[in-house]
């Protein structure tokens, strides 16, 4: 095995350590498995496929993009206040899940020629100036009432959009924000 594979394979397997070591730690009590937002079956429509929207679709895909910025916000805010690892390692998977969708939802609204949506507000100094335990309660009520409403937001798509992979990526939103509200309860104790 060469070096570089050496150094790749042995890094990989130290971050692996490092989360189980980290996912396994005491704190909120037994945080339930990761969900992520999952591909499309192959041969799925997806957001990049299509060229026929509306004004709905290109209204409700917009408003995906702000709530997405918002969550890596949010994510971006955790490294530097806290020391859980059960926030830490929810935030990683709240920015690697919404790094990719948000790729997806603005080559869309850039196929169909549609201006990306505003960015969110920044997030409230109170949770943006705490730290440890603080921090942590905040984060998670606020990331609660985040997922809270994109619950909403995917459910408004689904009542109104009419391109079927918007329609498609709004129920695999739905599920993953709602399986991270699970985790985000759990984490709070409710």
């Amino acid at each position: 095995m060469g070096t570089v594979l050496r150094r790749a394979v042995g890094t990989s397997v130290a971050s692996l350590t490092a989360a189980l070591v980290l996912t396994g730690c005491a704190g909120f009590g037994e945080a339930p498995e990761p969900t992520r937002l999952t591909a499309p079956p192959p041969g799925a429509p997806t957001l990049a496929t299509t060229e026929a929207f509306s004004e709905i679709d290109a209204e409700l895909v917009a408003r995906m993009v702000g709530h997405h910025q918002e969550a890596l916000d949010l994510a971006a805010l955790v490294p530097d206040r806290t020391e859980t690892p059960e926030v830490v390692v929810l935030a990683q998977d709240i920015t690697d899940a919404r790094t990719g969708q948000l790729a997806e939802l603005v080559d869309r609204l850039d196929g169909w020629g549609v201006p990306t949506g505003t960015r969110s507000a920044e997030p409230a100094t109170a949770l943006a100036e705490a730290e440890g335990a603080e921090f942590d309660r905040l984060w998670l009520e606020e990331m609660t009432a985040h997922h809270e409403d994109g619950i909403a937001l995917a459910e408004d798509v689904l009542g109104s959009a009419s391109d079927r992979p918007t329609l498609t990526f709004a129920e695999r939103l739905a599920e993953t924000e709602r399986a991270e509200l699970g985790r985000l309860e759990a984490m709070r104790g409710g």
